[in-house]
This record gives C-alpha cells, structure tokens and sequence, in this order.
C-alpha cells in the first residue's frame, strides 16, 4: 500500500480560470521509474472540489525547508544545494518555467533527490509563502542562467549560516563554534 498526498481546493474559494488551467497544465501519468519528478497520479474533478492525488515521498517542499529558522549542516547543505542546482538545470531546459517559479516547485526529498513537482504553478502559488519568501534570492534583471546561479550561491549561504547576508561577526562566532568549517566559511566569503 503506497502512500498518497491530497492538494484539494474549493471550487467556490478558488478563481475557476486558475483550476482551468491548472487541470489543463497538469496531466496525471504514472512515473515509469523517474525519480527526478513527482508526476500526480490521479485526480478529483467534482462540481465542490478539484484535487490531485500524488504520491506521498518522504521531505518537504523547498520553500518549506527555508522557513525553519536556523543552519543546516554543511554536508547537508551541500548535497541540497547540489540536487537544487540538478533539478533546477532540469526543469529550465524541459519546462517553459523561469527559475524563479521553477524553483517554487522543488520539493526536498529526505533520503534522496530534489525533485521538481510536476504540478508546478498551481493555484497554491498565489496564496502561499513561497514567491516572497524565495523573492530575496531572485534578480529580476538577470538572465534565467545567472539568476539561477545566484540563487544557488544565496541557498548555500542561508543553509550554511542561517542568514542571507551573515555579518562577520555571525560568521566567527559560527567558526569559534565549530559550526562552520574553514572551507565553509572560504566559500562563503566568496558568495558574500
């Protein structure tokens, strides 16, 4: 018996065009073994509620991730950082998503890869934390490639000191602590 995720909404809470184009954008298909997307398996379409059914995968949405307060382990960091940057090069070279809406949709799998949701701009979107909360990491300005390159280099940053912009006091104290390594507080000093 495999687990099972619901993403339902109200059809007299959600905008209707939104759902349109979101039960359009969103075919269910079986995975076929690809482990580098998060396909629904199925949906729920009533006159009340349209749902999908997705497969339960053990982690939590990236924007999730960034909410929690706090440093993430340098090993840790890195292996996310690096699957972030996978799934990311992924979804710009198979999706018509721009990296700021692409990365949105990655979801941060506990004992393995990142992966990209496959219903990527849903409705959620609009209503969740996630576009402001990832906005501080985005250029507006900046190609898809250097946008994408920075937000990397700002996601180990936040993971590896717990800030976006650590002072120098925040990264000695971090070092004196043991928390962060000579090497990570070297490339830190470089994204800085």
């Amino acid at each position: 018996d495999d687990l099972v995720e619901l993403e339902a909404y109200d059809r007299a809470l959600t905008n209707p065009l939104v759902l349109t184009g979101y039960t359009n954008h969103c075919p269910t298909q079986q995975s076929n073994g690809d482990e580098t997307t998060r396909y629904p398996v199925g949906q729920v379409n009533t006159d009340r509620i349209f749902a999908l059914v997705r497969p339960w995968w053990r982690g939590e949405p990236l924007h999730a991730l960034l909410l929690r307060p706090g440093r993430i382990p340098g090993d840790r960091a890195a292996r996310i950082v690096a699957g972030v940057g996978r799934a990311l090069r992924r979804a710009m070279k198979e999706t018509d998503l721009s990296p700021a809406v692409a990365v949105a949709n990655l979801y941060v799998c506990e004992d393995g890869p990142v992966v990209l949701d496959a219903a990527a701009e849903g409705p959620w979107l609009t209503a969740s934390d996630a576009r402001p909360l990832l906005a501080p990491f985005f250029d507006e300005q900046a190609d898809d490639e250097a946008a994408a390159r920075r937000f990397l280099h700002l996601l180990y940053l936040r993971f590896t000191t717990g800030t976006l912009r650590p002072g120098e006091a925040q990264l000695a104290a971090l070092r004196e602590a043991g928390m962060l390594t000579d090497g990570e507080a070297a490339l830190v000093a470089r994204l800085r």
